[in-house]
Parts: C-alpha cells; sequence; structure tokens
C-alpha cells in the first residue's frame, strides 16, 4: 500500500485528504513485527478493551487511540455496517464486478493516474480498509463498509476511528478463541490495524520517559518511529521467538523491553511533525 500512496497524484491526495484521510499518506512503514504483535495480544484485556503490560503500564484499544495514532475521522455518525442494494450497485460498478466482491488486488491495479473522483475516492477506501485499516484474512474486500462509502461526499462524517477500534478488538478476540482451541500462533485470526498495536505499545515506553510526547497525528514521524522499533526488536527476536515454548521467558522479556529500556529511550529526541 505504501507503493501505491507514493504514486498518488496531486490531485488524487486532494481527495484523499477531503475523506478524513490525510494522515495516511504519510505512512512508510511497510513492515509489522509479528512476534510481538501476537504477545501484545495475549496481553489484551478484552472486558477493559486494554492492553497491559508486565511493567503495569497499560493502552486502551478505542476511538480516541485510533485516532490518535491515525489521524482519521472521530465522532460524527456510526458508520452502518449493512449494506442497501443501492450502496451494493455502486460498489459493484465501480469494481467491474457483477456479483462477487472484488479482489484487493484488482482493485490495486486500478489505481492510475486517470483514475479521479468518487469512483477513484471509493475504490481508495476499499483498499484502505481491506489492507490497513480494518483487514481479515480474507482476500477480497469486504462488503460491511459499502454503505459508508458509497456516497463520497458523506464518508468524512462517519467515526471511522470507533469503526477501526472495534475492528482490532474483534480481531483479538477472534485471536483469543482459536487460540483456547489449540491454534498456538493465531495468526491467522488476528486481524485488525495491528499498527496501532506496534505503535500504541511503543508510545507507551516515550510517554513513560517524557511528559511531552504528542500523539496527535503520529503518521508523519512513524517511519523514524518504525525503523527504530523494528531494530530494537530484531535485537530481541531470540527472547520473542523463545515465549511460545517458555511462557514465562516471554513475560521476563517484555518486562526487560517496557521497564529496563527507559533510560535508553530518553535520549531520543521526539520532534513533533508540526513543529518542523
Amino acid at each position: 500500500m505504501v507503493e501505491m500512496l507514493d504514486k498518488l497524484t496531486k490531485s488524487q491526495e486532494a481527495i484523499v485528504r477531503d475523506l478524513g484521510l490525510g494522515s495516511i499518506l504519510a505512512l512508510k512503514c511497510t513492515d509489522i513485527p509479528t512476534p510481538l504483535v501476537l504477545l501484545l495480544a495475549t496481553y489484551y484485556d478484552p472486558t477493559s478493551r486494554s492492553v497491559k503490560l508486565p511493567n503495569g503500564a497499560s493502552f486502551r484499544i478505542d476511538a480516541i487511540t485510533s485516532h490518535l495514532v491515525l489521524g482519521i475521522p472521530y465522532g460524527g455518525i456510526k458508520v452502518p455496517t449493512k449494506s442497501s442494494n443501492r450502496a451494493k450497485a455502486v460498489i459493484l460498478k465501480d469494481t467491474n464486478q457483477s456479483s462477487q466482491a472484488a479482489k484487493l488486488g484488482d482493485l490495486m491495479s486500478m489505481i492510475n493516474r486517470d483514475l479521479e473522483g468518487d469512483k477513484f475516492a471509493r475504490i481508495f477506501m476499499l483498499i484502505v480498509l481491506g489492507i490497513f485499516l480494518c483487514p481479515s484474512s480474507s482476500s477480497r474486500v469486504s462488503h460491511r463498509y459499502y454503505e459508508a462509502i458509497s456516497v463520497v461526499s458523506n464518508i468524512k462524517a462517519y467515526d471511522w476511528s470507533s469503526a477501526v477500534a472495534d475492528c482490532l478488538h474483534n480481531g483479538i478476540l477472534s485471536f483469543h478463541s482459536n487460540t483456547c482451541k489449540g491454534n498456538i500462533t493465531g495468526k491467522a485470526t488476528l486481524s485488525g490495524c495491528l499498527f496501532i498495536l506496534v505503535v500504541r505499545s511503543f508510545s507507551s515506553i516515550f510517554s513513560s520517559c517524557s511528559p511531552i510526547l504528542i500523539y496527535t497525528h503520529m503518521l508523519p514521524f512513524l517511519s523514524i518511529f518504525i525503523l527504530f522499533s523494528l531494530f530494537f526488536l530484531r535485537r530481541l527476536h531470540t527472547l520473542i521467538t523463545l515465549s511460545s515454548s517458555t511462557p514465562m521467558l516471554s513475560r521476563q522479556s517484555l518486562g526487560f523491553v517496557f521497564g529496563m529500556t527507559r533510560p535508553l529511550l530518553r535520549t531520543i529526541k521526539v520532534i513533533h511533525p508540526l513543529n518542523r
């Protein structure tokens, strides 16, 4: 998706901003550390909708978190998840389908310099929702959001932050359920915007080290943020990998990550993009 974003024209970028998703244009992260994501999912408490880290820190998976990390629309109209026949007809026409939902790969190939207007907006929303904001294990787009994106002028008015948070919450619940049934890795069932888990977990470290961290519009500087995160994670890859066979080690390892590294992290200067 990052490659697609880099190839958008100025007019297409303007359409994305009009949708309320301008912050997505700054996305540069192409890699999510799976071992960390799976480990964080095991620390998720569905009742409080919080990830509770071994060092005592915690963060919620809710609309505010989605908004602060991603910068997507917050508040407003609840995103409908049932599509009318009118909405289905609009999306099927745009995606050149007769009845079946389009494949994400086919939609990606439709993004070119000539695609403009409302059709571009709807195709873009389908891709972003299916790959980044509300992904699933399916290679096809979900019809759940047809209604919300069918009228382009209304897209920005919807509470996408809540929709993304709910999708991630449900994905982790499915992960817990399948893990209890014997699916050790749970990777196939862990869906939703896992990017939020990674960013919010590391921002917990930074916020505990410095009171000046500002979360709003985090995406513009996340390329550097995630690069540091991935570098640090690779140094601990062995410990995290061993956690599957030694549960106690996983807690000790994560305790080290989120507890013992604070002096090091204090040396890193975080610059808010609005101050550049």
